[in-house]
């Protein structure tokens, strides 16, 4: 197991990306996948953004081996505004966040419910979900109503 990312990356050079081919079945999948804002929109918004963030996530080779199409709003958008959106939801960057959001959770895992925007109140910003809907226990082991 690599200890560190960058062990991580060159582990999946050498094992992982010589392997990864795109197949019939994988291009039909990603497709259907691609698909899934039609109830939404009609996919007139929601496939490309889609196809974006898919193309962000596996890369430019993995993505061109599944048919996904380069999106020239989308994908520039996407490695523009990923990372200060990460360092922000991770409270790393807290520019543009108003004050309320910046401090520390006033509201215990133990509350009766919880908006989107915010979290439990764990110590560990990676470790906590947003709460929409009443808990009767959170990840950090603090027991609810």
């Amino acid at each position: 197991m690599p200890a560190t990312w960058a062990d991580s990356e060159a582990q999946a050079k050498i094992a992982l990306d010589p392997v990864l081919k795109g197949t019939t079945e994988g291009r039909k999948l990603a497709n259907m996948l691609l698909d899934l804002g039609f109830n939404l929109d009609l996919t007139l918004l929601s496939r490309g953004v889609l196809g974006a963030l898919t193309r962000f996530m596996l890369g430019d080779r993995i993505a061109g081996e599944l048919r996904i199409p380069r999106e020239p709003v989308w994908d520039p958008l996407l490695e523009t505004a990923w990372g200060p959106f990460i360092l922000v939801r991770e409270g790393v960057l807290q520019a543009g966040m108003p004050k309320e959001a910046t401090g520390p959770s006033t509201r215990s895992c133990a509350s009766s419910s919880f908006s989107t925007s915010q979290s439990c109140g764990c110590p560990s910003v990676s470790n906590c979900r947003t709460r929409t809907t009443r808990i009767t226990s959170s990840p950090c082991g603090v027991s609810g109503q």
